[in-house]
């Protein structure tokens, strides 16, 4: 495999990520527009309650979204070599922001 080529696998499996995320997002969110609470989702689709709860409410655009998107890896990383595993990150103000400060 040339190194062309694996850009290429990666970066359409990073398009096809993405295109799956918002497949679920608009999945969750038509299913709570019905009237499913979070529970009721996060039961149906294998997912936690928080993580239904951040699929309906988390949007990632806002600066400090973007930046703990784009930190996201790095956090990972260090919870990883720390013995954590199957990390998820969730947007709280003024503690995530100091702990993504470049």
């Amino acid at each position: 495999m040339t190194m062309t080529s694996l850009a290429a696998v990666a970066h359409e499996s990073d398009e096809a990520a993405a295109r799956a995320q918002a497949s679920l997002v608009s999945a969750v969110r038509a299913a709570a527009a019905l009237g499913m609470s979070h529970r009721e989702i996060a039961k149906e689709s294998g997912r936690s309650q928080p993580e239904v709860a951040r699929l309906l409410h988390f949007h990632g655009t806002s600066p400090l979204g973007r930046r703990l998107r784009d930190a996201r890896g790095e956090v990972v990383r260090l919870v990883n070599e720390a013995g954590g595993s199957n990390v998820r990150l969730f947007l709280r103000h003024q503690v995530l922001a100091e702990a993504v400060q470049p």
